[in-house]
């Protein structure tokens, strides 16, 4: 289960590393007094001892030497500097230290940071809204009765004859209702070894769709080709012709562009439809259709090349 406190677990972990950066500081402090109080030169009490006169007795001329003056030799500068090696010296210790701690608490950081990430990585993808769209080829008005509790939504194909009508579904199967989203849509009949062009040029529906609460759907009806001059354009009789003897099969593609609370995605749709009247020949080639099922983060990667029509 995913941590729904993923920004609090995060402080958490930065409080951890503070403390463990205040603590080497105050072991390094230690240190630093244990040093000075270890150079700390030790006081030399020098005794000056008196010069000996001669005996009272001797009424000698000789003259009475002077005391000897000791000459005091002055310490040398670096006295207070420790001729061991530095690395056994309070100051090489403190340094060695500092040395093995600080890589450790960065690790630590970079660590707590990763593991942040993928906590809110997961925490995203188990709360966000995730929408399907499945296509849906219906032959008159007679027979658009669609219901988002139907299992079978997206297999139904009509018992007549396909007109130029089809039906998407945005289903919304994520835990966070989707707040807005809006759907492009194309509908082309091409012959059976032709692929889908998927282009999204030209005259084509263009749905935007109200708030989908989670588990519920949209069911959006009459995508049809646009003609230019308006209104749908619907299938000619030759092309009506060609669809029942299994030369021509239907294309419906496009793409949803939705957002929830936490952020913008997409989800792009492509499904094709042949008269199931005839014997289902070989040869049709929608496996580009197929591929063209995706979803993503931000916005749609077709977006900028979708006119505004």
């Amino acid at each position: 289960m995913a941590d729904k406190h993923p920004n609090k677990r995060f402080d958490d972990l930065v409080k951890t590393v503070e403390k463990i950066g205040e603590r080497i500081s105050a072991l390094a402090a230690r240190i630093g007094r244990l040093e000075t109080e270890i150079s700390k030169p030790r006081e030399q009490n020098e005794t000056t001892r008196s010069p000996q006169g001669t005996s009272s007795g001797e009424c000698d001329a000789t003259e009475r030497q002077s005391p000897s003056i000791s000459q005091i030799q002055t310490s040398p500068e670096n006295a207070n500097q420790s001729l061991r090696p530095w690395y056994r010296t309070a100051e090489g210790w403190k340094t060695r230290l500092e040395l093995v701690a600080i890589p450790f608490a960065i690790a630590y950081a970079i660590v707590t940071f990763f593991q942040w990430r993928d906590l809110r990585h997961n925490f995203v993808i188990s709360e966000r809204a995730w929408v399907s769209v499945p296509t849906n080829f219906y032959s008159d008005p007679l027979a658009k009765q669609l219901t988002c509790d139907d299992p079978t939504w997206e297999q139904r194909v009509p018992n007549k004859m396909f007109t130029g009508g089809a039906a998407v579904a945005l289903i919304n199967a994520g835990k966070s209702p989707v707040l807005q989203s809006k759907t492009e849509a194309w509908v082309q009949v091409l012959d059976r070894r032709s692929p889908p062009d998927l282009s999204f040029a030209g005259y084509h529906a263009i749905i935007a769709a109200n708030v989908i609460f989670p588990g519920k759907c949209n069911i959006i009806e009459g995508i049809h080709r646009l003609h230019p001059t308006g209104g749908d354009y619907d299938l000619t009789d030759d092309e009506s012709k060609l669809l029942e003897n299994g030369d021509d099969y239907a294309v419906l593609y496009g793409f949803t562009d939705y957002t929830d609370r936490f952020g913008e995605h997409w989800t792009s749709f492509c499904g094709w439809w042949n008269y199931v009247g005839q014997k289902i020949p070989t040869g049709f080639n929608a496996k580009t259709c197929v591929d063209f099922n995706s979803m993503g983060d931000g916005p749609p990667p077709y977006l900028n090349a979708s006119p505004k029509q």
